[in-house]
This record gives structure tokens, sequence and C-alpha cells, in this order.
């Protein structure tokens, strides 16, 4: 997330933010592993992404409509994702504290969208402050029991 919120500082101080969009684009060309170039994301959907995941849900599609230059597929910002049924109310929680929405498109799949790219930085925010294990616990060493 800390590397997602540089860059969004980095393109608000663009003068021209298509141009700092080709810039960057040619920097992630010299990216070696997938992590390198944020697994080829979007600027603005890479921590939702990334959150979707490590709350067990299966993002498939992405697209940031545009916030940081270039041309994109959407009009708003989104992740497309299967969700499992246990993970639902989670996520709609997380989506609504963070001003992000939440539907049901075709095929059984979900959208989270947000009027801005920084709607779906939240609902990461959200999501790792209120879903991350507690390292105590997570490798044996809560002594509070």
């Amino acid at each position: 997330m800390q590397r997602e919120r540089a860059l969004f500082d980095r393109f608000a101080k663009a003068d021209d933010l298509d141009e700092e969009a080709e810039a960057y684009a040619e920097e992630l060309e010299d990216a070696e592993l997938p992590e390198d170039d944020l697994w080829g994301l979007d600027v603005g959907v890479i921590s939702a992404v990334l959150a979707l995941s490590a709350l067990g849900a299966l993002p498939v599609s992405s697209c940031n409509a545009g916030g940081f230059g270039g041309r994109h597929a959407e009009a708003f910002p989104l992740v497309v994702l299967y969700l499992p049924r246990e993970l639902a109310h989670a996520v709609l929680n997380l989506a609504r504290k963070a001003g992000a929405g939440v539907d049901m498109i075709e095929g059984g799949l979900v959208r989270l969208f947000g009027r801005t790219d920084y709607d779906l930085h939240r609902f990461a925010e959200f999501a790792l402050r209120e879903h991350s294990p507690d390292p105590a616990r997570q490798f044996g060493r809560d002594r509070s029991r």
C-alpha cells in the first residue's frame, strides 16, 4: 500500500498526467519480477486487488478508469472478482466504510467499485487494519490467554 500511496503522490505532482503515465510505463518495462511492476496492475487498484486476494477472494479483472493517465476501458475504477459467500459480509462492510460500492454482475461475478481510485485504496486500508492477523497469535506467542 505504501508503494501505491507513493505513486498517488507522484501523479498528483505531475504537470501532465498522460506524460507521467507514459514515463511510469517505461520504468515498468525494466521489471524483472512480478512484484517489481506491481503485478501489472493499474495504479489505483493495486492495493484493493491485493487486499481482496488476501481476504480469500479471486480478482479476475481491474481498471483504474484512467485516473492516473492513459486510455482505459472502464468509466470508473473497479475490481471484478469471484467472492466466496462466507466473505461477502466482510467485503460489503469494508466497501461501505471506504465509500466504495459492491454489486453483482453477470456470471456470478462481484464488482467492487469507487467514484475514484482513492475509494479502492481506502478499502484496502480498512481491510489491512481490520483483517490482518495478529502476529503474536499467528506464531503462538500470545500469552494473554
